[in-house]
């Protein structure tokens, strides 16, 4: 169902065209992530963190459940693994988990860097991967991941070569363009220019998606990103749309990242694919951004 939709999507866009362009990516992806797949399977595991002075201090944050701990390793060792790294990198756990859950290989990362912090009263799901390094780190650039991926060595490099470009965009490997109609109203979430790469230069008509990696400039965001009571009622599931409201609140654009792998190789795709039919294919993003955006008084144009 979900093949057939992103079809139906993609012919309704951009006509064959952009059948056969998802379908050439799709075949990259695939060919790409395998290749970053076995590399960092064969890589020599050595201290993940930056030893060097450098002028940003840079956090990598993640956050993870008790399901995925036994497949997180490919996870946390291609950060560790990283060409540039981070000053950081942290896992941030919720009321779900507690730390005799952690399996003996993520024990195993704290020497090469990696850290566990843990909430024992919320659970704030997705959320937690932003939430308490934004807040902890205020003013280092925070870098957004997911568990369930395996990313490339030059991850980090290129995003804060982007940075370095751009300080006052929110930069992402991964992007989908806010599309809207001849009146100038948003058009649904499943009918946006997914994966788009048109654009080069920050908008904020473009909004990150979280698996590819998203870094987050320091500051970016006030108090009301923080607003727990509003993360629970409005959005608990759906942290992108979330932030990219944030984003517009305080008048960030984004800006695409470019690089190959725009979707990185995941670790257990099946789940994944479940996850986002859910939240995509049933119009659950149309009305969280709907919710959303009536709470922040934020208004279609405000995103052109």
């Amino acid at each position: 169902m979900a093949i057939v939709e992103r079809i139906k999507n993609s012919y309704s866009y951009g006509g064959l065209r952009e059948v056969a362009r998802k379908a050439f990516f799709l075949v990259v992806y695939a060919t790409v992530g395998k290749f970053t797949s076995i590399a960092v399977k064969k890589t020599k595991i050595e201290y993940g963190l930056n030893k060097s002075k450098r002028e940003d201090h840079i956090v990598v944050s993640l956050t993870s459940f008790p399901k995925r701990f036994p497949y997180i390793g490919l996870c946390l060792k291609s950060l560790i693994a990283q060409t540039v790294k981070p000053d950081k990198i942290i896992v941030y756990l919720g009321s779900d988990s507690t730390p005799d859950m952690l399996t003996e290989e993520m024990i195993y990362f704290k020497k090469y860097g990696v850290e566990y912090r843990f909430d024992n009263e919320l659970n704030l799901m997705p959320h937690k991967k932003y939430f308490y390094a934004m807040q902890e780190y205020k003013d280092s650039i925070v870098i957004t991941a997911d568990d369930d991926v395996i990313y490339p060595k030059n991850w980090l490099k290129t995003l804060y070569e982007s940075y370095k470009r751009y300080p006052k965009a929110v930069s992402a490997r991964r992007v989908h363009q806010i599309r809207f109609d001849e009146k100038g109203k948003m058009i649904p979430y499943d009918s946006w220019k997914d994966q788009c790469r048109s654009i080069k230069i920050p908008s904020k008509q473009l909004i990150a998606t979280g698996n590819s990696g998203v870094l987050y400039p320091p500051n970016c965001f006030n108090a009301d990103a923080f607003d727990v009571e509003a993360i629970i009622q409005l959005c608990l599931r759906t942290d992108d749309l979330w932030l990219k409201c944030m984003e517009i609140k305080n008048d960030i654009p984004v800006v695409w990242v470019k690089n190959w792998q725009v979707k990185p190789a995941s670790i257990d795709a099946e789940d994944n694919a479940r996850l986002q039919d859910e939240n995509i294919f049933t119009g659950q993003n149309d009305q969280v951004l709907r919710l959303i955006m009536n709470h922040c008084s934020i208004k279609d144009e405000n995103f052109r």
